[in-house]
C-alpha cells in the first residue's frame, strides 16, 4: 500500500471511530479536500452536528498514527442560515465529503455552488473597480481613476508606492480566480493554486508575478519595473474579459455603484 492509500485508510479509520449519533456529516477541507495534500499537510476537517452539543467529540489538533488532524466542529443549522464568506465558498466547494447523513451537506454544497456562480461575476467586477484605483485602465469598461500608485509616485513616496503595488498584486490574484468562476483561496495558497483554479496558466504570466514580488530597492525605477510587470497581467485580464462569451456590463464602475450593498 502506498503512502497516499495508507493515509486515506487512516483517515477513514479515524472518522469511523469518531462518528456519534449527533454527527450529521464530515467534510475534508484544505489540501485533503482538494486532493493536493503532501507530507507537510494537516488533515483539515469540519464535523457537522445537529445541535451545539459537542459532548464526546474531539476538536482541534489530533495526532493519530502520525497523521495530524485539525478538526473543527460546526452546527449544520448555522451553516445553512449564515451568509457565506469567500473563504467559506472556497473551503466547502472544494471539500471532499466523506460522510453525509441524508445528503444534507452534499445538497447544501450543491446549492451553494450554483449560488457562487451567480455571485462570482459581480465579485470580479468589484475587484476590477478596486484595481482601477491602483493601475491605469485608460477608460476600459468605464474604469478611469487617478490611481493611488501614481499619486504616491508624484509625491516621491516610493515606499508607499511599493506597498500599494503589493496590495495590487493580491487584488490581481483574487481577480484571476474570480474570472475563472472560482472562489479565491486563502492568502497562503493564492500563488500555489494559480495553475489549477485561475485563468493564469501561461508560464510567462507567472514570471511577471515573480518579477512583481521582487523588491530590489526603493528607487523610482524599481517601482516602475514592478508596475510594468503587473500591468502585463492587467492586460491579460482585460483581454480575457473582452474575449469571453459572457455578456459583461459596458461600464463596470456604473455597475458597481448600482449594485453595491
Amino acid at each position: 500500500m502506498n503512502n497516499k492509500s495508507n493515509s486515506d485508510a487512516l483517515i477513514t479509520e479515524y472518522f469511523n471511530d469518531y462518528l456519534k449519533p449527533n454527527v450529521i456529516a464530515v467534510a475534508l477541507t484544505g489540501s485533503a479536500g482538494r486532493g493536493d495534500r503532501d507530507e507537510y499537510s494537516d488533515i483539515d476537517a469540519v464535523v457537522f452536528i445537529e445541535s451545539e452539543d459537542k459532548k464526546g467529540l474531539i476538536e482541534g489538533k489530533v495526532d493519530y498514527k502520525n497523521l495530524i488532524f485539525d478538526i473543527r466542529i460546526s452546527s449544520i443549522i448555522s451553516l445553512q442560515e449564515m451568509e457565506w464568506s469567500e473563504d467559506m465558498y472556497f473551503a466547502y466547494l472544494n471539500s471532499r465529503i466523506i460522510y453525509s447523513r441524508d445528503n444534507q451537506i452534499s445538497n447544501l454544497v450543491g446549492e451553494k455552488r450554483a449560488e457562487w456562480k451567480e455571485k462570482s461575476r459581480s465579485y470580479a467586477i468589484l475587484s476590477l473597480v478596486n484595481l482601477s484605483v491602483i493601475f491605469d485602465f485608460n477608460g476600459w469598461h468605464g474604469l478611469n481613476a487617478h490611481s493611488h500608485y501614481h499619486k504616491a509616485i508624484s509625491r516621491g513616496d516610493t515606499t508607499s508606492a511599493h506597498w500599494i503595488l503589493g496590495n495590487g498584486l493580491d487584488l490581481i490574484l483574487k481577480t484571476v480566480y474570480l474570472l475563472a468562476y472560482n472562489p479565491p483561496p486563502d492568502q497562503k495558497n493564492r500563488i500555489k493554486l494559480l495553475d489549477r483554479f485561475s485563468i493564469l496558466t501561461q508560464k510567462n504570466l507567472l514570471t511577471f508575478i515573480a518579477d512583481a514580488l521582487l523588491v530590489k530597492n526603493l528607487e523610482p525605477a524599481e517601482t516602475a519595473r514592478r508596475y510594468e510587470a503587473l500591468m502585463c497581467i492587467i492586460e491579460f485580464i482585460k483581454q480575457s474579459v473582452d474575449s469571453s462569451s459572457e455578456e459583461w456590463p459596458k461600464d463596470f464602475y456604473k455597475f458597481y455603484i448600482e449594485n453595491r450593498e
